[in-house]
């Protein structure tokens, strides 16, 4: 091989003037090129890559071991060769020669890659690929001296790259996301499966965190736990997890993670797999869904074929869905109509049950478009879908935030709607929707299909009743004649019971006479021949019934028919046609002698068809002909009208044409009454097509009724006159008083008879009946008396001036009932007159001795109250304590006398305000305390917690509660129970008052509030009464507009009186009412004049104004009493009413006359105290009115405080 140092020795031969120092020079070179070829040599020997030099023409002159290999060529076979022959290449792909990159190193003198995809093709012709590079070599004069090529074997380079490529390649095309990232979770690689799953192109993703990008925020601890074991070198196994879309939609993934590690097994990185689940997830719960709702569809199928009734058809479906869907409500509706919701049934859970009928558009116009659109209505949040918008209230009142609403329609037509409620928004799946559509489906066969089975039921049920229960025999026979069934009726005909026939041959039981007949006739229907036959039936006791038998073929098991018939008997019918015929021939018979006539005609009328009998009516000939003209000629011509009106009105209205009239024989004149009876009859189009009826001769009838119409008027007649009588006796004994009987009679006389004067006068000593009594018939005049009891003339009537005609008998006959009836009225008005004079007596009496009791009690309550003002000893104290209950006891009976006195005359009247019951109560209970608790008894007390107002005397109902206390101490013994009660009820208050005291006797209890009454308790007559108190009760009671009533289980068992009051309703509260109450006043000393008849009186009352300060003068008589207050000129008059000489009233207007009388304070002093006294008292000028005896606190009210004056 020629090298640089050969050109350097050529070089050296130039200088040949130094010959012997070049080849000095040229032997030291030598060796020094030897050493630097032997290095070069070594060196190439020892690199890895194959080294060929070339000259500058392109030969080899050089290849170390690595190129020997590669090519083939030894170095010693090579040198000298062109490097083209040693060293071929082609391209990898098309096969074609490259050109050789030595070659144009050494032609452009630049170095020279060898291009990718090189073949070099050895001596053997084995193929390698290469990469190789070529460089010049230039001499010192930068010639181009040759070239080095260095080339080497890639194909392991290749093979992984290869490798690599489909690595990268399989990863690139996977479906699963392949990412590699750091420690730090920073996405490192980013494949195109990590694309399509992630969303995340490998641009946006690489650098980035995975917990930026992917991981959910609630997955954030788990993917630290995850880079904390692949920091520890751990294989993270398959897992399941969900991760984050870019579009923010969660996928479902399963994921694996294997650490990455360098040269030095250093954990550097993780790589990690993960698969999309979410469609084979997806699937699953699919799958699971699909085998819930087949597990729900047949339990629903199940739970509906073991029941047959249709509202628990519709219960278990409705809870089935429920639960399954986990719903709130479940519906089932049927619709009507195309607009109304019958919801039949539901099922639900904390909600509100909707089965009724309702519109179907009550829940938005929306639902009912898709509901008859046959589409679904889906709504996931009532609070928010525009589809709700215009019915959110209703969705809200049934409490529906989510709903699922499926129609069902049949034959186009919208037949059922079934829909699933939530009471919180929900989001529904399309399975959920698709499997409410199956349910509404089925849930309507089932429906159907119970509703069919109900009914078939039924009808077998009804058609067996209808057999059983028919008169009707029906049977079934076979072709042999068997009996194989037969009802009761047809048992009961047979005269046989089910065993000893069903079974047998039914033929034996067919008379004689009809056998073969029935034999035919069954063998024929056996064939699948219909029919009817009518044979005799012989029962086994013996009995024939004729039968009419319907028969029809039924299917026999086996093939064939059997008989299955209905058989009548119509025995009646047979024999009542035969007695038809005989009574037809006696009807004819009939007719014949009755004298009807029967006529036929066509319409529009013109030639009538008459019977003789109808002509004869008509005074016709039998043979005359006649036309519609005939029968109004022969008319009366006064009944012709009437006639043609009655006959077009029956025709047009299709009544009854019934009517009377006359028929004249032009010849004689003769006439005769006759009534027509007939009708209308119409054809299919509801034309009149005829007209047809019958005549009778009806002038007897006629003549008849006018004697009777005569005698029912003459009878009507009698019967005014009767209910005038009836009339006037009531008027009579009606009027009351005695002036009002005779004026009532004379009224009556004349309304009666028609008098235009009547007379009446009454004697007043009652002279007798004789002459005097006799009635005094005048021209023109009727006069009777008035006859009494007794015989004796009570007075006489006198009529006159009759306003038609004359008087008659029979006015007559009436005045004497009339006198009669007045008569006894005179009588019993007398007699009414009479004993309200005695009652009116009696009841002044009364209030005239309560009046007179309480003058001497006045004189009395003074003393005490004197007695009050000092200290005495105790006996003397407890005997002036006794002295005054048993005053004020007394002062009570007098009040009860006269107040029941004024009940009585109607003269009590009531002080009505708003008052409570509880104040009432305690006004009682304070009255009537000393006494209970005298008798040692136990009172309870209870009164409803609420206010009871009412419109009530508060003084005169609590004077009824302390009477009723009061009677049930007095008779109940020492220690008693007494217990007081009161509770609402419908607008009243009941209050009873009840004890364990003595007990009522039934016999006494209707007349126990009568006045006096008292009960009969044998010798027992402690704490007995007059028999007044609970007169008094009852009729103050009534005045408030209640009732009162006792009752008792008998004597010994206690009683209770029940009251009932009206309840005044609440007024509105009164912001002026001051409830402030004000003090009394001390008496201011004052001078008083005291009038009184009774000294007793006049004197203590003195006496006691003294004590209370007061200048005191007395008087007594009313003429006394001016002069002494002329005299005196007092501040206050204390003045009596009933007083000798002159009376309070007047002495109190005569002092009120003069000037000095006219400041003074007048105060009326008297034992009368009803509203009309105080009235008297007012109009004679008195400024006050105290009733006697005074109770001291009340007087010393009135003088603190003055009344104005009167």
């Amino acid at each position: 091989m020629t090298t640089a140092g050969d050109d350097a020795a050529g070089g050296l031969s130039r200088a040949l003037s130094d010959v012997r120092g070049e080849l000095k020079a040229r032997d030291q070179a030598e060796e020094a090129l030897t050493a630097e070829r032997e290095r070069l040599r070594i060196t190439l020997a020892s690199i890895g890559d194959g080294v060929v030099s070339t000259d500058a023409q392109g030969r080899v002159t050089f290849l170390n071991r690595i190129a020997e290999v590669m090519t083939g060529w030894t170095a010693a076979e090579a040198e000298g060769r062109p490097l083209t022959e040693i060293f071929r290449i082609v391209n990898q792909y098309t096969r074609e020669e490259v050109e050789n990159p030595a070659l144009r190193a050494l032609r452009e003198g630049i170095v020279v890659g060898l291009a990718n995809h090189t073949i070099l093709i050895a001596r053997d012709g084995s193929e390698r690929p290469i990469d190789d590079s070529a460089a010049p070599m230039f001499a010192a004069d930068g010639s181009a001296m040759g070239a080095v090529l260095v080339f080497r074997d890639v194909t392991d380079r290749n093979r992984a790259h290869e490798a690599q490529t489909r690595l990268a390649a399989i990863v690139e095309s996977s479906d699963d996301a392949i990412v590699s990232k750091d420690l730090d979770g920073v996405v490192q690689s980013w494949n195109g499966g990590a694309e399509r799953l992630f969303g995340w192109t490998r641009e946006e993703a690489v650098g980035r965190t995975l917990a930026s990008l992917i991981i959910p925020p609630d997955r954030l601890d788990e993917e630290e736990r995850i880079l904390e074991r692949l920091r520890r070198g751990e294989r993270v196994e398959p897992f399941e997890t969900v991760r984050m879309r870019k579009d923010g939609r969660t996928v479902e993934i399963s994921a694996t993670m294997s650490p990455m590690r360098d040269d030095e097994g250093r954990v550097v990185g993780a790589s990690k797999i993960a698969r999309d689940v979410s469609a084979a997830r997806a699937a699953e719960r699919a799958l699971r869904a699909s085998e819930g709702r087949l597990r729900f569809l047949v339990e629903l199928a199940e739970a509906s074929q073991e029941s047959t009734d249709p509202d628990a058809i519709l219960e278990v479906a409705a809870r089935l869905l429920t639960e399954h869907l986990d719903a709130d409500r479940s519906v089932y509706a049927e619709v009507e109509d195309d607009s109304i919701l019958d919801v039949l049934g539901d099922f639900v859970r904390g909600v509100p049950s909707l089965v009724g009928r309702r519109p179907l558009d009550g829940l938005g116009v929306e639902l009912g478009r898709r509901m008859r659109a046959n589409e679904p209505f889906v709504v996931e949040d009532s609070e928010v879908d525009p589809a709700t918008r215009d019915s959110r209230e209703a969705y809200r009142t049934a409490r529906i935030r989510a709903a699922i609403y499926v129609p069902l329609h049949k034959k186009g037509r919208l037949i059922a709607v079934m829909a699933v409620h939530q009471a919180s928004p929900r989001r529904w799946a399309d399975e959920e929707v698709t499997l409410l559509r199956t349910v509404v489906d089925r849930c309507w066969e089932t429906l159907e299909r119970a509703r069919i089975a109900r009914g078939l039921r039924a009808s077998e049920a009804r058609y067996r009743a209808i057999v059983e229960t028919t008169p009707e025999c029906v049977k079934l026979v076979d072709a042999e004649g068997r009996l194989l069934q037969m009802n009761n009726a047809g048992l009961a005909m047979l005269e046989a019971d089910a065993e000893s026939a069903i079974g047998h041959i039914v033929y034996p039981a067919i008379a004689p006479e009809h056998r073969d007949a029935f034999i035919a006739f069954n063998e024929r229907v056996c064939r699948g021949v219909p029919g009817t036959l009518e044979f005799e039936l012989v029962g086994r006791l013996g009995t024939r019934r004729h039968m009419e038998t319907s028969a029809v073929p039924m299917p026999a098991q086996g093939g064939g028919f059997h008989q299955l018939a209905v058989s009548r008997d119509v025995t009646e019918r047979v024999q009542a046609a035969r007695a038809l015929v005989e009574s037809r021939a006696r009807v004819e018979y009939a007719v014949r002698l009755s004298g009807v006539g029967f006529w036929y005609s066509d319409l529009p009328f013109d030639e009538l068809d008459w019977d003789p009998r109808v002509k004869e009516h008509f005074h016709l000939p039998p043979d005359a002909r006649v036309t519609i003209q005939t029968f109004y000629d022969r008319l009366h011509p006064e009944d012709r009208e009437p006639t043609r009106r009655a006959i077009e009105a029956a025709i047009q209205t299709r009544t009854p044409y019934d009517v009377d009239y006359r028929t004249v024989d032009p010849a004689t004149g003769a006439v005769k009454w006759i009534r027509a009876l007939g009708g209308a009859s119409y054809g299919p189009d509801g034309s009149p097509i005829r007209f047809d009826g019958v005549t009778v001769d009806a002038t007897d009838r006629k003549r008849d009724a006018d004697r009777l119409a005569h005698l029912l008027e003459r009878e009507r007649e009698r019967t005014r006159l009767l209910r005038r009588m009836a009339d006037a006796a009531l008027a009579i004994h009606a009027a009351g008083s005695l002036d009002g009987v005779i004026q009532a009679v004379a009224d009556e006389a004349r309304r009666v008879v028609g008098a235009e004067l009547a007379v009446t006068s009454l004697t007043h000593d009652g002279a007798a009946a004789g002459g005097g009594g006799e009635r005094r018939p005048r021209v023109g005049r009727l006069d009777v008396p008035f006859v009494g009891r007794d015989g004796r003339i009570l007075g006489r009537l006198e009529l006159g001036e009759k306003s038609e005609g004359e008087f008659t008998e029979s006015d007559e006959a009436v005045l004497v009932q009339l006198a009669h009836v007045a008569s006894v009225a005179i009588e019993n008005a007398r007699l009414y007159a009479e004993l309200r004079e005695e009652d009116r007596r009696k009841v002044e009496f009364l209030a005239l001795l309560a009046h007179e009791l309480r003058n001497p009690l006045a004189p009395l309550r003074n003393g005490l109250q004197l007695m009050r003002q000092a200290e005495v000893p105790a006996p003397l104290a407890w005997a002036r304590d006794m002295m005054g209950r048993q005053l004020g006891h007394m002062v009570r009976l007098i009040d009860d006398l006269l107040d029941v006195s004024r009940i009585n005359q109607s003269k009590l009247e009531l002080r009505r305000a708003r008052v409570s019951l509880d104040e009432v109560v305690a006004t009682a209970v304070e009255t009537a305390r000393p006494t209970i608790e005298a008798a040692g008894h136990e009172l309870t007390v209870a009164l409803p917690v609420e206010p009871i107002r009412l419109d009530a005397d508060l003084t005169r109902l609590a004077q009824v509660f302390s009477n009723l206390l009061t009677n049930s101490a007095k008779y109940t013994p020492p220690g008693g129970r007494i217990r007081l009660s009161a509770h609402r009820e419908a607008g009243q208050v009941v209050v009873a008052v009840r004890d364990d005291g003595l007990g009522i006797p039934a016999d006494a209890l209707p007349r126990l509030f009568d006045m006096f009454s008292q009960v009969d308790r044998g010798d027992d007559r402690i704490a007995g009464g007059l028999g007044i108190g609970l007169a008094l009760v009852k009729g103050l009671v009534e005045m408030h507009g209640g009732s009162v009533d006792a009752a008792s289980d008998g004597p010994g068992l206690g009683s209770t009186f029940t009251v009932r009051l009206p309840v005044s309703p609440e007024p509105e509260p009164d912001p002026t009412a001051d409830p402030a109450a004000t003090a009394a006043t001390a008496v201011v000393p004052r001078r008083i004049l005291v009038v009184d008849d009774s000294r007793d009186s006049a004197l203590s009352m003195a006496e006691i104004l003294r004590i209370l300060g007061c200048e005191v003068r007395t008087a007594h008589d009313g003429v006394e009493a001016v002069a002494a207050a002329d005299d005196f000129r007092p501040d206050v008059i204390l003045m009596d009413v009933g007083m000798p000489r002159l009376n309070g009233y007047d002495a109190t207007r005569r002092i009120r006359e003069a000037p000095w009388g006219r400041d003074i304070l007048v105060v009326a002093l008297t034992g009368w105290g009803q509203p009309a006294d105080r009235a008297l008292s007012r109009q004679a000028g008195c400024d006050a009115h105290l009733v006697k005896p005074v109770d001291l606190s009340e007087l010393e009210s009135l003088l603190a405080d003055p009344p104005p004056r009167a």
